[in-house]
């Protein structure tokens, strides 16, 4: 089922409220000025709010808290953040984050990640309650040393010559939302900090040096990494770090455009470039369903709070729900 989206410009982000009433749409900006947040109701697919008509950005990134009464929101290149009321449905805050990329909301605790140039957590009050500084997004890196790219790197001669501009980091709440673990930043490593005394508190080997997307799963059993140097898609058994599936997912090939694990755990979803949709078993890395659902990169997937409906978006500009309970066991 494809939903009617009056926006037709790439969709960007996608999420589903914790209670799984709620579908929230991030998009690009069409010639139109169409608005390029909607809100949809999953019951009937109908949109029921549509935020920001007339404004000259995107939505980058969408996070619903855990009482499912409020969206945190990333308009892009605008350096903020911003909130919206599901009670009201207006925007009800504005906050300013230099580079803002990315918000995330805890599962179980009134906490809120924000990936801007640095990463930061913001507390019920949305009083930044922990920040980490030591990298800066959008600054100019070059000449690491040779040691940092002992994990994955085979053209490493290449790497310490390279320069580029970094990427934001990426981090996700972890120990049952006390802590996160960062990695994307210049290092090889995973680093959890502990939120409440914004200290170190473990160090993993495996992490990349920059990165598009990490994820950890409901149960925290799995962690999965969109690496983008090296392009891969590595996956990582918790809390013992041990690489799974390393024979799919390894650096000899390049990573996927976005990802979602399954609520249940037992599988996840991929999505790449060329619009290929795919479903795939946890255990073993078998594909389930691989599809070409859309005519672009595909760069959101959500799932249904049942699970049994895959919610992907596209560069296409489409939003499709697709029935995948045939593969559920």
């Amino acid at each position: 089922m494809e939903l009617n989206l009056k926006n037709k410009a790439a969709v960007v982000s996608l999420a589903v409220s914790p209670d799984g009433k709620w579908l929230a749409i991030g998009q690009m900006v069409d010639e139109d000025l169409s608005a390029p947040l909607s809100i949809w109701n999953t019951d009937t697919w109908k949109c029921v709010a549509t935020v920001e008509k007339d404004q000259p950005f995107g939505i980058r990134s969408l996070s619903f808290n855990r009482h499912s009464n409020r969206l945190a929101y990333v308009p892009s290149g605008w350096h903020e953040v911003r909130f919206f009321n599901m009670n009201d449905l207006a925007t009800e805050l504005e906050m300013g984050f230099q580079g803002a990329s990315q918000v995330r909301y805890a599962a179980n605790k009134d906490l809120l990640i924000v990936v801007s140039e640095q990463v930061s957590v913001l507390d019920n009050e949305d009083v930044e309650i922990f920040i980490y500084r030591d990298y800066k997004a959008y600054e100019h890196t070059e000449g690491l040393s040779p040691e940092l790219f002992k994990d994955y790197y085979r053209n490493s001669e290449w790497m310490v010559e390279a320069s580029y501009g970094n990427l934001p980091a990426v981090a996700t709440f972890c120990k049952d939302d006390s802590a996160v673990i960062i990695t994307g930043n210049n290092d090889n490593k995973f680093s959890v900090y502990d939120i409440e005394s914004g200290k170190l508190i473990e160090q993993y080997p495996g992490g990349v040096i920059q990165a598009q997307q990490i994820e950890i799963d409901s149960q925290e059993k799995h962690l999965f990494l969109i690496s983008r140097m090296p392009y891969a898609d590595l996956l990582w058994e918790l809390p013992s770090m041990k690489r799974l599936l390393p024979q799919y997912l390894n650096e000899d090939y390049q990573g996927s455009s976005c990802f979602a694990f399954h609520p249940s755990g037992k599988y996840f979803a991929i999505g790449g470039a060329g619009g290929k949709v795919a479903f795939r078993d946890l255990d073993t890395g078998k594909f389930l369903m691989m599809e070409d659902i859309h005519e672009d990169e595909v760069n959101a997937l959500q799932f249904s709070k049942d699970g049994k409906l895959l919610i992907s978006g596209s560069d296409d500009g489409k939003v499709f729900i697709t029935d995948i309970s045939e593969y559920l066991t």
